[in-house]
């Protein structure tokens, strides 16, 4: 009976494991999504709205629903403080202080990085240009992770359950 109920707690484990790896992509997706939300948000007050700064960044913040809304909102907090910091350094400080709390990857940092260097000091056109160009970034990135989730979802689950029966099997 001990042994059964080992087998089993080994093999649910082992299936929620795999459930992980999959809701991890998941999230990663839709992290995706809220950060080009945010940016065609930010195109529009800059080219309908003219918002300044701070203001769109609060109201994009304010939209948005994953974590991601967090580069926003608290950017608006450093602008409003007023220290005599830069934008770009102001952005990339709360870009790498709350990336951790997100499911973007190094890669996309690096491009928010780069993104806030921009932000601010180029004219209206070029910042918009600039914003398109990160947004086709994050199409391509969108397309090929929901690509991967729908090759890779079923797979993800039957590795655990089939992971969980090996280790059953050797161990009993």
């Amino acid at each position: 009976m001990i042994k059964i109920i080992g087998i089993l707690l080994i093999l649910i484990s082992s299936a929620l494991i795999g459930t992980y790896f999959l809701k991890r992509h998941l999230y990663y997706v839709e992290d995706l999504q809220m950060l080009y939300k945010g940016l065609t948000m930010l195109e529009s007050e800059i080219y309908y709205s003219k918002s300044p700064l701070p203001i769109a960044l609060e109201q994009i913040g304010i939209r948005l629903e994953t974590n991601v809304r967090l580069f926003f909102i608290e950017t608006t907090k450093e602008l409003k403080k007023k220290t005599g910091k830069s934008i770009s350094v102001i952005w990339e400080d709360i870009i790498k202080k709350n990336i951790e709390y997100t499911y973007l990857t190094s890669e996309e940092e690096r491009l928010l990085v780069s993104f806030g260097k921009t932000l601010g000091y180029l004219d209206r056109e070029m910042q918009i240009k600039n914003i398109m160009l990160i947004k086709s970034y994050l199409e391509e990135q969108i397309q090929q992770a929901i690509n991967y989730k729908n090759q890779q979802a079923k797979l993800y689950q039957r590795l655990g359950i089939l992971g969980g029966l090996l280790i059953s099997i050797i161990l009993f």
